[in-house]
């Protein structure tokens, strides 16, 4: 069953002829059933839409799904945020009491931040405030562990066509930007000093032991790598050099341990020796 994105309304069962909120869910089913979950959980969250939530749980019930329009699969998410800006506006046309704080289109934001806010944003997410931030989520779920029912429950929501959804949503967020000189400084100082564990290097390479890319795949590679100019007359330090010889040796030991790939090996040098023989009488 492929996902299809759609725009939802929230209502009141105490007052059933009016919406109370419009949203829109491009690749999580569950979406309108979020908001009644953070009302509950996140009592820190204080918007219209929150307290209206909260004061109908006081009275023992939970906002109800409308969905107001369903649109077809591979729907961009740009197309999306329009039909829910039409609902949102048509809705308080006609007089629905929607706790809406603006005409939507953006996913539950405000809207794109103008540029004094993007950089006070940036200002006041000081080096001290991450460290804070972390410690505090740290703690707060320290010690916790899911249970199996809601691991299950996880598994079954998170479908096939919710990654390729997501996936499409990733791709239309990421298409043309460029991360910034500083941004790319930044992780490369924050990844240097950080080994892989033995645990960790050993679960990589089992996941992908033995796996092959398709034709199709090998082609599209290919396509994309040709005529790349990005490396041309770089050279590799002897330091460097060193080292990937040290790990390319120590990743063909490995293979060559597991009796299936070396017989594999072994049959594809011998027909290669055989081909060139062949070819040379």
């Amino acid at each position: 069953m492929t996902f299809k994105p759609f725009v939802y309304g929230l209502i009141d069962q105490a007052e059933p002829s009016h919406v109370r909120y419009v949203g829109m869910a491009p690749s999580n089913p569950n979406r309108p059933y979020s908001h009644a979950k953070r009302a509950r959980k996140d009592m820190t969250v204080d918007s219209h839409l929150m307290r209206w939530v909260r004061k109908i749980q006081a009275e023992g019930r939970e906002p109800s799904v409308m969905i107001l329009e369903e649109l077809a699969e591979g729907t961009t998410r740009n197309f999306l945020g329009f039909v829910e800006t039409c609902y949102i506006k048509s809705l308080r046309a006609i007089g629905h009491r929607l706790t809406n704080e603006n005409d939507g289109g953006w996913g539950g934001s405000n809207g794109p931040h103008t540029p004094e806010t993007v950089a006070k944003m940036k200002a006041g997410w000081t080096p001290e405030v991450r460290a804070r931030v972390g410690a505090a989520s740290r703690e707060r779920e320290l010690g916790k562990k899911r249970s199996t029912e809601s691991l299950e429950k996880q598994k079954a929501s998170w479908t096939e066509e919710c990654r390729v959804a997501n996936g499409q949503l990733a791709k239309e967020r990421n298409t043309g930007q460029k991360r910034s000189d500083e941004t790319r400084a930044a992780q490369s100082a924050a990844a240097i000093g950080k080994p892989k564990s033995e645990e960790s290097k050993a679960k990589n390479r089992d996941a992908h032991l033995g796996k092959t890319h398709t034709e199709a795949a090998k082609a599209a590679m290919s396509a994309s790598r040709k005529g790349n100019q990005y490396s041309l007359g770089f050279k590799h330090s002897e330091e460097t050099k060193a080292k990937r010889s040290e790990a390319l040796k120590l990743s063909w030991a490995v293979r060559m341990a597991d009796p299936v790939i070396a017989a594999e090996v072994s049959a594809a040098r011998k027909a290669a020796w055989a081909k060139r023989r062949a070819h040379a009488e």
